[in-house]
């Protein structure tokens, strides 16, 4: 069994704790703030759905 530093485990659980953070503000509905901001830099951008295409959607 492998045995880890103190170091170590401490910046695994750190590197753990922010990817968490960062996928809560990635998966909101948000767009403003912190989550607005993360999303224009990390996610591509959409198109934006014209008209047509919303109208003739089949429910």
């Amino acid at each position: 069994m492998t045995q880890r530093s103190e170091v170590k485990q401490r910046y695994l659980e750190t590197k753990a704790h922010l990817l968490g953070w960062l996928a809560s503000k990635l998966f909101t509905y948000r767009t403003t703030g912190v989550d607005g901001f993360v999303k224009r830099i990390l996610l591509p951008k959409k198109d934006k759905a014209t008209v047509e295409e919303t109208s003739n959607r089949k429910l």
